[in-house]
């Protein structure tokens, strides 16, 4: 990202501390990256771009509510030009995909632990379908397995 996006950032936090307020900075974030249907590939990859920019740029620090908004847009977006362009049958749900990684690699629950979830009881519960994967634990598997995060996600 480019320093006025990171300007727009840094200022995002709070009216009262002297930055933009919460609105400001959504608006300002919106013209860098318009809250649009995603229609091509690029439009998806500058999405993703921008997810990654702001994890990274708020992975010490706590996300105004105004960026967590947009990221929350921008995500729901990208799961909808995912749903359009790479359908997987209905019937795959986020355990029995993780399921047939887990054998297809010859995987145990506990392999898991502490790279994708903190404990091995979140695991099985996920699998059993008892709890669904947090963002974190998703982007985790993603990277574990070299696949898109989405697919951990309940639809």
């Amino acid at each position: 990202m480019n320093t006025a996006a990171e300007k727009i950032i840094d200022s995002a936090p709070q009216a009262r501390r002297g930055g933009l307020s919460n609105k400001a900075a959504f608006i300002a974030l919106n013209e860098k990256l318009p809250l649009t249907p995603l229609r091509t590939e690029t439009d998806s990859n500058e999405a993703v771009e921008m997810i990654r920019f702001l994890e990274r740029r708020f992975a010490q620090r706590k996300m105004p509510r105004a960026v967590r908004e947009y990221l929350d847009t921008l995500l729901m977006l990208i799961e909808e030009y995912q749903e359009k362009h790479f359908r997987l049958p209905q019937r795959v749900t986020p355990q029995a995909f993780l399921k047939a990684l887990l054998e297809a690699e010859g995987l145990q629950q506990a392999d898991l632990v502490p790279g994708c979830f903190s404990q091995k009881s979140l695991v099985s519960k996920f699998l059993r379908g008892k709890r669904p994967a947090t963002w974190r634990q998703a982007k985790a598997l993603g990277k574990r397995f070299k696949v898109d995060p989405v697919l951990f996600m309940e639809r």
